[in-house]
């Protein structure tokens, strides 16, 4: 509606309007009867939101969540100012229609009133129960990231177990069933029944719109309505499933559509924040000393392994400050340079590989790999090292078009990109995803023999993205995430075959390792998304050509996957390469350390023992350790600013 002055006419314009019907007495008993379905569909939808969020909490404490189920109360109390602003949205085809029923007596708008309302019934019904499913793995609300991840609904049928997927039938038939029966009980259409009083019926519907085109607003306040204003705690669970999940769903899928105009880092001018971000950099990419370089000088052109875990914390391996569930990690750490504090740039697969091969940051809900028009203007590690005469393969035991990874590698000239599509797996028993770990271990050992020296060869494991299927029975390990736990165990077995083998082999020697994580996930410490401890991943480089000086060695300083390949170009030489990853630094730099992170709907930085984060929603934040230096909580949205409209802009 506009500005407030709108608002006063519009008000002044309705009490006129009704003051004049109300004097000819246009209204009649029978009129009511659009008043009275109107009514009806808040009471229907009411009570469906709630037995929603009934549902939520049930999932959470099966999923051994820490939930105070009478938490539900309050949370549907905090929960109905955003409920009434979506069923004001929701109500508005249907009144539409039973106006136009009641005025012409035609059945059939009847029965299309009804059919409307368990239409919308059922998108409910699949948005709630998707959005359940998807908590439990994201820890987020149901948003245009989750759809652009479903692109192919095969591989999202694949990432959930059989459990699961039988949950989500047996919720929506449930939830369906329910709605029926509410609409059966609280929309009662008398189809026999025709108005007498067309003129009153007017006046009713005009009543009734405005009051939605209001209520969906939020009222007669400034600022329209958001999702915000149903958050009420300092657990960001309890805000999520208070805020309505039609009402998230369509303002996220607005919002993403809106992001190429507006920078949603609001109240930060890119401009400032450019030059300020621009300034820190320059410091972070002052050479380092020749006796800083990660890679021996005696190794020219070594090649280089990376490990891309799938989705694992530093929660789980001891020699990251975690526990003991990656032992062969932990043992051959002792050898090697190790960063306990790095920091996963992105939430996803898909911006895990571009922070780690590209050194471009993640946003909240914005992937670049979603956008090959936009990806395809990354310069990527093997490109910079093709030039050096390194070969390139990439390996995934699953489907590589998730999050269009695929793409993204080839469009930028790997030699070699092969997942299950390109390999023979007749002699495997498949998981759910594809080829579990320690079957891809052979098939990836078996190409780097075959493979022309030097090269980067990568591989990309599956083994603990969910549905946690492993070839081997599952033990009582933690009570929270035991199967994720599992199956990080079972990927850490096959890392321990695969060096055993790759030991004895002529390249060996020559080889320097990376092992790291593509993001983060939850664990058994069970931390808050917001908490920048949260997204700590494994960071390892193993091998002969390290500098003998570095073997052993544990960092504490913050650092990010954004930095690895500016390390290995520098380390190798390449100077003029460097000019391509604008937001990597070294990580052996001694004079600046940060290492900015998101989640689906906010951004934080860590700076030395200083961390800050903030929602793009306005949630209140989980407790934890932040930095409420003013100063510095603007060189985070400094950071984010001008991560975001590189990415807007490309």
């Amino acid at each position: 509606f506009g500005t407030k002055p709108q608002f006063t006419l519009m008000l002044y314009l309705h009490d006129r309007i009704m003051k004049i019907a109300l004097k000819k007495n246009i209204f009649d008993n029978t009129n009511f009867r659009l008043l009275k379905f109107y009514v009806s569909l808040f009471a229907f939808f009411y009570l469906l939101f709630f037995i929603g969020r009934f549902c939520f909490f049930v999932s959470l404490i099966a999923n051994q969540q820490k939930v105070i189920l009478t938490e539900l109360l309050n949370n549907t109390l905090n929960a109905i100012y955003l409920d009434t602003a979506t069923i004001c949205y929701l109500s508005i085809l249907p009144t539409l229609f039973y106006f136009g029923f009641l005025i012409s007596n035609k059945k059939i708008l009847a029965i299309i009133c009804k059919g409307i309302l368990f239409v919308l019934s059922i998108i409910y019904a699949i948005v709630t129960c998707a959005e359940i499913l998807l908590y439990r793995e994201w820890k987020v609300k149901l948003g245009m990231q989750a759809i652009l991840h479903s692109k192919n609904p095969s591989e999202v049928i694949k990432t959930a177990s059989n459990k699961e997927i039988i949950m989500f039938i047996l919720l929506v038939a449930l939830l369906c069933t329910i709605s029926y029966w509410l609409i059966r009980q609280f929309i009662y259409v008398n189809i026999n029944a025709q108005s007498t009083n067309k003129l009153g019926l007017i006046f009713t519907l005009l009543f009734l719109l405005t009051a939605s085109s209001i209520g969906l607003r939020g009222g007669l306040r400034a600022m329209p309505i958001q999702t915000s204003d149903a958050c009420y705690s300092n657990n960001v669970i309890y805000n999520d499933i208070a805020i309505n999940n039609l009402f998230g769903f369509g303002s996220n899928v607005a919002n993403y559509f809106s992001k190429e105009k507006l920078n949603p880092f609001g109240g930060t001018n890119v401009l400032v924040a450019k030059k300020y971000v621009d300034s820190i950099m320059q410091k972070a990419h002052v050479p380092i000393a020749n006796t800083q370089s990660l890679i021996d000088t005696s190794y020219k052109q070594p090649n280089i392994v990376f490990i891309v875990l799938e989705g694992i914390s530093a929660d789980l391996c001891k020699a990251f400050g975690g526990d003991n569930f990656m032992p062969f990690l932990d043992s051959i750490s002792k050898q090697s340079l190790i960063f306990t504090k790095c920091f996963a740039s992105g939430h996803v697969s898909d911006m895990g590989n571009a922070s780690i091969f590209s050194s471009y940051p993640a946003s909240p809900s914005a992937g670049i790999l979603a956008i090959p028009a936009k990806s395809n203007s990354l310069v990527c590690l093997n490109q910079s090292l093709k030039k050096q005469n390194y070969t390139s393969q990439y390996f995934f035991g699953g489907n590589l078009n998730f999050g269009n990874i695929k793409q993204y590698f080839k469009n930028h000239n790997f030699n070699t990109v092969k997942d299950i599509s390109e390999i023979n797996t007749s002699k495997f028993n498949l998981q759910k995803l594809g080829i579990n770990d320690a079957d891809m271990q052979e098939i990836f050992l078996q190409n780097i023999n075959a493979c022309k020296q030097p090269f980067m060869n990568c591989w990309f494991t599956l083994s603990s993205h969910n549905p946690y299927d492993i070839p081997k029975q599952k033990l009582n390990l933690t009570d929270l995430e035991n199967d994720y736990t599992n199956c990080v165990k079972f990927t850490d077995s096959s890392l321990q075959i695969f060096f055993t083998r790759a030991q004895k082999q002529s390249w060996f020697s020559n080889t320097i390792f990376i092992i790291t994580s593509d993001h983060s996930h939850i664990t058994h410490k069970n931390l808050s998304i917001a908490d920048a401890n949260y997204h700590r991943i494994p960071l390892l480089f193993y091998g002969k050509p390290l500098q003998q000086k570095w073997i052993g060695k544990k960092i504490a300083y913050p650092v990010s996957q954004l930095d690895i390949a500016y390390t290995l170009l520098e380390s190798f030489g390449l100077q003029s390469e460097l000019l391509h990853y604008n937001y990597g630094k070294n990580l052996l730099n001694t004079t600046t350390h940060f290492a900015p992170y998101t989640y689906f709907s906010g951004a934080g930085l860590v700076w030395d023992s200083s961390a800050v984060c903030y929602d793009l929603r306005n949630l209140q934040i989980a407790n934890w350790s932040m930095d409420t230096n003013a100063k510095f909580i603007q060189t985070a949205k400094n950071f984010s600013t001008t991560y975001y409209e590189d990415y807007r802009t490309r």
